[in-house]
Formats: C-alpha cells, sequence, structure tokens
C-alpha cells in the first residue's frame, strides 16, 4: 500500500466517524482531491518507502 493510498484511507475513516456534515464534506473534498492529482510515475518501496523511478526502485539499497 503506497502513502497515497494510506491517505486515502484514513480520510475515508475520519469520513465515517466525523459527526459534522460540514467536517465530512471537506474530508470528501480532499480525498477527491488527492486522487485527481496526476500519476507522477513514481513508485514507492514498500520495504523502506523510499520514491523514485521504477527502475531504480527495483535495484536501490534497501535497509528495509
Amino acid at each position: 500500500m503506497t502513502r497515497r493510498d494510506r491517505a486515502l484511507m484514513q480520510l475515508a475513516q475520519a469520513e465515517t466517524r466525523a459527526e459534522n456534515p460540514e467536517v465530512r464534506e471537506h474530508i470528501r473534498a480532499a480525498r477527491e482531491a488527492i486522487r485527481a492529482v496526476a500519476p507522477t510515475g513514481l513508485q514507492e518501496c514498500p520495504a523502506c518507502g523510499r520514491v523514485g523511478v521504477p527502475e531504480q526502485i527495483a535495484v536501490h539499497d534497501c535497509d528495509g
């Protein structure tokens, strides 16, 4: 799971727990804004979190 996926998951959970309708709408808008960001072509290492182009991530020195 990428950091983006984790952020979307956390916002989804916050949205379901928010009691104030205005707060839920702000959270919903934040989720949509994150989804609207164009993919960067970068990849995140699942072990250490380093971000780079897939070819570099595949061969980087990872402590994880």
